[in-house]
């Protein structure tokens, strides 16, 4: 199963992850992101997740546990969450997802 993404999906998601983190940024400056954040880097995350397994992406490979679940774990952290960890976790997984593609789909020319 190949990665779906289309380059239109790729910038909503960008933009909705530039969008959270802004929020939680937000949040923290104002010190409320440390009761609230955690829990909306979790909705976030889940959503996230089963948008990228729903579109194909195997989250389960080793490059994909890098590339989303490292910045995720980096949201659960009071302060640093600041970081605009999801929108990281979010461009690099789509371009680990559309590595993997590229690079099946010149193997499978080259077999041709």
């Amino acid at each position: 199963m190949t990665s779906e993404i289309s380059t239109i999906e790729a910038m909503l998601a960008v933009g909705i992850a530039l969008s959270v983190d802004a929020f939680q940024a937000l949040l923290d400056f104002f010190g409320i992101g440390i009761f609230l954040n955690w829990m909306i880097t979790f909705f976030i995350e889940g959503m996230f997740g089963w948008w990228f397994f729903s579109k194909g992406v195997k989250l389960l490979s080793k490059k994909s546990l890098l590339s989303f679940f490292l910045p995720a774990g980096i949201e659960f952290i009071p302060l640093v969450d600041m970081l605009p960890a999801i929108t990281i976790g979010v461009i690099s997984t789509i371009g680990v997802s559309w590595a993997e593609g590229y690079a099946k789909m010149a193997t499978e020319q080259s077999e041709s």
